[in-house]
């Protein structure tokens, strides 16, 4: 018999038991800690940039060639690109669940370097990034300067080059982008008429920009094979870096001397390369820093390694300068696996005083309490092999599971302490006999327990994917459990068990009072039920016909929508809106946030949509709840938050104001609700396009249960069409 051996072996029964617990501790502080499962499917971004190209000439020069080579490629679901009117595009391509991303990214990779040589020289130029990056904003960082030692634009080259550079390289980081556009750049602002009235056109300056802002390889005087002396590398002034020196550039001259530099046409400053964007952070001018992880990349592991990073780097920011995080997802995973392993520790402690209970022995008690944890240890083992994560469902199915692990230690225990009183045996003899009359229902009862939560592992799909988890977890727990139970339970048994101490049984009165007065209306109950066959049925039928009809009224949901403690908004005002128009509208719209209750911390990025595309007539708004343990009533709930902040909009007529939440799963998707696509097949122009989805967005808004609907981008812009006369153009020698 297998019990036998460890009953005349306990030592070795312990070992087991300890071997589980020491692995199963070991392995516990290696496992990541995630939200939930891993089930986002890999992600590739292709980015480009076309300087100075409207959204129309992107779409024809640089996707229209790019998607023809990606099209098709091995595991792909679909893709996804955006071309803005700022000269940026931008293409998400989707692979199944289970793709390999590496050789992804190298497919992708092949794919764009076929078609590189049907783009533009200036995108050609500028290069492809191709980058393995989740969906959504892994995390928001912003910085500020209190301009005494260092001014805004100096912070945003600082943040760019040394901060944005640092983060980039931290292990799990597909990118860090910052939000401020106020990048180093020498600007040159040329005074049409006078160049018009010397016959010069901007190629001509642009030229002259290009050939004397050159670093050039000089060579070497003395490199002769007769030369045996010395040698001197030559080294020249080549690229340009003061105004001066760009002043100074020759734009033309001619044989008598005379020259025309670029001071005497343009002005030119040391300025930002784009005027399109600014950042603030609680209404005062900062830098936004947005962190993007890779698909593979735990996020709590990533975002700690990043805010190390940080304060590293902080130990040498210039004084005056200091940063803060404006978002976070990972604080609701901290929060919630602390509520969780609360409940943990709550649910075994109510386990054990139930256990205690009813068996009324201390001693018969702490059998089936040591095999509680026990199994909870040990299953950590087995989800560090299985590449498993402690997230929500995997605690959640510890949690669901601890009443079980307690059932076949009991079962052994109670067959014990009766087979001792019946045959007046001692413990050990005893648990030998009980163990030969239970071994076999102690196995069939757990698979019978398993066999209720297999079936979840092979769902299939999505639903599927994020609870196979939670269901080989609880199976695993069982299954250390029985052992447990056929191993230590019996060896402890010989040597624990003890005929009942009747002082301690009497204190449990009440307690077998009522057990018994609940035992005898339940006997009752079913000798009734046991006479009358058709009652019973009637009384069965009428059960599950109330479960079939309650069952189609309960609402249903891939996930329960979590507060995670943010809310994300776009603001976009009229097509043709400057960026100056903009902040305008964003500041009033900080004096209305900022009055709201339950708002902590905000964050205004003008220039940047979440959901609308970049433009200068959009914003987007990151928001920053109080702590959940301050949010407790109904007026602090995010919903009724959403709510405020969504009706600003009827105190800022000249803007569309659009509120939504982050995903619910990181990594599906940007923002949390239901999202789709809408095509058009065939020769359809991308207005008519549109105003029907638009249309549709209004029809969506108007259903029961849906707090707003909006399109992610539009094509409406204020443009001026210019009709040239090449004739008369090329008659006057205009270029």
């Amino acid at each position: 018999m297998f019990s036998k051996f460890f009953i005349e072996h306990p030592r070795f029964a312990a070992v087991i038991s300890l071997l589980l617990v020491i692995t199963g501790a070991l392995t516990i502080f290696k496992l990541p800690i995630a939200e939930y499962p891993e089930i986002s499917p890999p992600q590739i971004r292709v980015s480009a940039t076309y300087s100075g190209a409207s959204a129309e000439v992107l779409r024809d020069t640089v996707a229209l060639v790019l998607e023809s080579e990606l099209n098709g490629l091995e595991n792909l679901l679909y893709f996804n690109s955006e071309c803005s009117n700022t000269g940026a595009y931008s293409c998400s391509l989707t692979f199944k669940t289970g793709t390999n991303q590496d050789i992804a990214m190298v497919e992708v990779q092949n794919a764009v370097k076929r078609s590189e040589a049907k783009l533009p020289s200036e995108v050609q130029r500028t290069g492809i990034n191709v980058r393995k990056r989740s969906g959504d904003l892994l995390a928001m960082f912003q910085l500020q300067t209190d301009g005494v030692n260092m001014s805004e634009m100096e912070l945003n080259n600082y943040a760019s080059t040394v901060i944005a550079d640092a983060i980039s390289r931290v292990d799990g980081v597909s990118s860090a982008d910052a939000f401020g556009g106020k990048i180093y750049s020498m600007r040159i602002w040329i005074d049409p008429i006078r160049m018009g009235g010397l016959g010069l056109s901007t190629d001509d300056i642009k030229s002259a920009v290009e050939s004397q802002n050159l670093q050039a390889a000089a060579g070497t005087i003395g490199s002769e094979g007769g030369n045996d002396f010395v040698q001197f590398k030559v080294d020249i002034k080549g690229r340009l870096k003061t105004v001066e020196e760009f002043e100074n550039i020759i734009v033309r001259s001619d044989s008598d001397g005379n020259i025309l530099r670029l001071k005497d046409i343009a002005r030119v400053e040391l300025g930002a390369e784009s005027y399109s964007q600014s950042c603030f952070f609680n209404g005062k001018s900062s830098v936004g820093l947005g962190v993007h992880r890779t698909n593979d990349a735990n996020a709590l592991q990533t975002i700690n390694l990043v805010k190390a990073e940080l304060e590293r780097l902080a130990r040498s920011f210039p004084e005056g300068v200091t940063w803060n995080i404006a978002y976070d997802p990972t604080e609701f995973i901290v929060i919630s696996m602390e509520e969780i392993v609360t409940t943990l520790i709550s649910a075994l402690v109510l386990v054990i005083l139930i256990t205690y209970l009813f068996l009324q022995d201390w001693r018969a008690t702490l059998i089936p309490s040591i095999a509680i944890p026990i199994s909870l240890v040990g299953t950590f083992t087995a989800m560090y092999a299985l590449d498993y994560t402690i997230n929500l469902l995997t605690m959640f199915g510890l949690i669901l599971v601890i009443g079980s692990l307690v059932y076949d230690a009991i079962v052994v225990v109670e067959n014990c302490q009766s087979v001792m009183h019946k045959y007046k045996l001692y413990a050990k003899t005893a648990s030998i006999k009980s163990m030969k009359q239970i071994t076999g229902a102690v196995i069939a009862t757990t698979l019978v327990t398993i066999a209720c939560y297999v079936p979840l592992a092979f769902y299939g799909g999505m639903v599927g994917e994020i609870y196979t988890q939670f269901a080989v977890v609880m199976c695993i727990a069982l299954s250390i459990s029985t052992l447990i139970a056929l191993t230590l339970s019996p060896a402890l048994c010989a040597i624990m068990l003890k005929a009942p101490n009747e002082s301690e049984r009497r204190l449990f009165k009440p307690v077998n009072f009522l057990l018994n007065s609940g035992k005898s209306a339940y006997v009752g109950i079913v000798r009734m039920l046991a006479r009358r066959i058709a009652i019973t049925f009637v009384i069965f039928c009428a059960i599950v016909a109330i479960s079939y009809f309650l069952f189609g009224k309960i609402n249903s949901s891939f996930i329960p929508k979590e507060d995670k403690g943010t809310i994300m908004c776009d603001i976009e005002l009229p097509p043709g809106a400057t960026l100056a128009r903009t902040m305008q509208t964003t500041a009033k719209f900080s004096d209305l946030v900022s009055k709201i209750d339950g708002v902590k911390d905000y964050m205004i990025v003008n220039g940047v949509g979440r959901i609308s595309g970049d433009g200068e007539n959009t914003a987007m708004v990151i928001i920053k709840l109080d702590p959940w343990d301050k949010r407790t009533t109904a007026d602090l709930q995010l919903d009724a938050i959403v709510k405020k902040v969504q009706d600003l909009s009827q105190k800022l007529p000249e803007a569309r104001i659009i509120c939504f939440t982050p995903p619910a799963i990181m990594g599906l998707g940007m923002t949390g609700g239901i999202s789709f696509a809408l095509t058009a097949s065939g020769d359809v122009d991308t207005n008519e396009l549109m105003k029907n989805a638009a249309k549709l967005a209004a029809q969506i808004g108007d259903f029961p249960g849906v707090i707003s609907s909006m399109t992610t981008n539009s094509s409406l812009i204020l443009q001026l069409n210019l009709e040239i006369d090449r004739e008369k153009a090329e008659s006057l020698r205009i270029p």
